[in-house]
């Protein structure tokens, strides 16, 4: 007798995170649709990148807009839909995929998913304030990054990744910085959707938002 075929099943998770844009311009509770929509798609775009750094193609996500509630500003939920088209039998072997709100705390919107402060990309580019690297170390799942001025920072190996992909860099330009430089928007801020309730915001100022324009291509000279 032959082997049976394998069956498969798509397995899909859901991760919910919150978007909030807060400023005087919006305490109507309104957001100008020419600004919302390009950062919204932005938000998308940078998660399925991070996805795409992170997991090389071993699982798909979408985001999807969930509702919005607080008042005085212009809040958004967002659900991260992720899945994986797997092998029932070895579905349980998937230490390999990295799960929805772990690409969120990587990306540093949301804290930490094992407890503690975040420690991702958002993090980052606010500590380095423009300053040029020096040179990035790696031991182990950690990764040291120095600048010219002998400032340090430590981050997951995963971080690292995700700063030096350039359309990721672009895409928070447009979901962080575009917005932030809008007359009377003054900051956005991300978290986590645990049991109906919101976390602890990561906030973006906007005394920060220069920080996050893309960094320039560099011309590489190819060997002959």
């Amino acid at each position: 007798m032959g082997r049976a075929a394998p069956i498969y099943r798509n397995m899909k998770t859901n991760t919910f995170f919150h978007v909030v844009y807060d400023g005087p311009a919006l305490d109507s509770n309104e957001m100008d649709v020419k600004d919302l929509a390009p950062a919204l798609l932005a938000i998308g775009e940078a998660i399925e990148e991070a996805n795409r750094v992170l997991n090389d193609g071993r699982a798909q996500v979408a985001v999807n807009v969930k509702g919005s509630f607080k008042s005085g500003c212009f809040g958004i939920d967002l659900t991260v839909v992720q899945g994986m088209l797997q092998n029932i039998i070895n579905f349980m072997n998937s230490d390999g995929v990295v799960a929805g709100a772990n690409i969120l705390a990587y990306m540093g919107f949301v804290g930490a998913v094992a407890g503690g402060a975040a420690k991702g990309v958002l993090q980052v580019i606010k500590w380095q304030k423009g300053r040029k690297i020096s040179s990035i170390s790696m031991e182990g799942t950690k990764a040291v990054i120095c600048t010219e001025d002998n400032d340090s920072f430590e981050v997951e190996k995963q971080v690292i990744a995700l700063l030096q992909d350039y359309q990721l860099r672009k895409r928070l330009e447009a979901a962080v910085r575009a917005p932030l430089q809008k007359d009377g928007i003054q900051s956005v801020s991300f978290a986590l959707i645990v049991d109906g309730s919101v976390t602890e915001l990561e906030t973006v100022a906007d005394v920060d938002a220069e920080y996050f324009a893309a960094p320039e291509l560099e011309d590489e000279e190819l060997p002959e």
